[in-house]
């Protein structure tokens, strides 16, 4: 697990709790109302349970330990897909058929359709994604254009030391970071981070849907791609929408950004992102004296000035105020 991947995790730690018990029962309870209905065997030490809890526009984000070892076994979770890694500690998760020892290095993705139980040891925390199952179909169905005959599912087994691990890290560290503390007004934002991390999941974690989408990949449209560039260009200072974006360059939500991944290695919304960052830039290196920062961001979309800020900065290395004042 990456350290910037803990740091991100750490208003989720120091949030208050959403319950702390020393009482099976009410643990029991309590992690039931937040996840699924489950049975809870107690094993090997004391109970000093805790539950910390956060969302964004549909997924929630749970931070939880039971302090002792237990056995988990809430059978199918039918309406939502599970990530979880431990933070501390380790856990042995079976999915169907398959086992996963799961460990910081170790992350397992749980299918809604699948049995499953959980044992983790004593201490073990643990930090948990819920993705509802609707939203999964809906990513798969509307935007990759899959037919869905079948129940997803992914491998229960995910290595956070590999490329796509790190990516996905990033992905969930941004949202938990912004998605979770968004105005409403901003919903659309975190609606489409969760878009892009499901995007993310179907094409780089192995499923029952690899073949049918490394299938239904064709050769990239450029006229399209770069009709999309230029409506993004022409509207940077407008809350775009992918679909926005779509329809100006002549094309479905899926089979753009199936192009954009092909010709930019990117999503069409990350690629929209970057083109605000360099004109956000630009305007930097030529403003006149007095111009504010923050007149910048929202000429090039930016709504939320710290998010720009941070984006920014990891970007070009330097703050926009850095930059604005090396200029004057």
């Amino acid at each position: 697990m990456q350290a910037w991947f803990m740091s991100g995790l750490a208003p989720l730690q120091h949030s208050a709790p959403r319950f702390e018990s020393r009482c099976p029962d009410q643990t029991r309870s309590e992690t039931a109302g937040v996840l699924t209905e489950h049975r809870l065997t107690w094993n090997d030490g004391p109970v000093d349970a805790s539950l910390r809890y956060a969302s964004s526009h549909s997924f929630s984000f749970v931070l939880l330990k039971y302090g002792a070892a237990v056995q988990v076994s809430p059978g199918i979770l039918e309406d939502f897909l599970l990530f979880q890694v431990p933070i501390q500690g380790r856990s042995c998760i079976r999915v169907g058929r398959e086992y996963v020892q799961a460990n910081p290095k170790i992350a397992s993705v749980i299918s809604p359709s699948l049995q499953v139980e959980l044992d983790w040891e004593q201490g073990c925390e643990q930090f948990l994604v819920k993705i509802p199952r609707h939203r999964l179909e809906e990513v798969g169905r509307q935007t990759l254009g899959l037919t869905l005959d079948r129940p997803i599912e992914f491998a229960a087994a995910m290595p956070l030391d590999s490329p796509h691990g790190c990516a996905w890290q990033h992905q969930i560290g941004s949202l938990l970071a912004y998605g979770a503390h968004l105005p409403p007004e901003m919903d659309q934002w975190s609606r489409q981070a969760e878009d892009n991390l499901l995007l993310h999941l179907f094409h780089t974690q192995p499923g029952n849907y690899s073949q049918q989408l490394q299938q239904s990949v064709r050769p990239a449209h450029s006229r399209r791609v770069q009709r999309a560039e230029d409506f993004m260009r022409a509207h940077l200072d407008e809350a775009l929408t992918l679909e926005q974006i779509a329809t100006a360059a002549c094309a479905s939500v899926r089979s753009l950004t199936l192009a954009f991944r092909t010709e930019r290695g990117l999503s069409p919304m990350q690629l929209l992102k970057q083109i605000r960052l360099e004109a956000a830039q630009q305007a930097i290196r030529h403003a006149v004296p007095g111009t504010q920062v923050s007149e910048i961001a929202l000429r090039c979309g930016f709504n939320h000035f710290g998010r720009f800020c941070a984006d920014y900065k990891s970007r070009f290395g330097r703050l926009p105020s850095q930059d604005l004042r090396i200029m004057d």
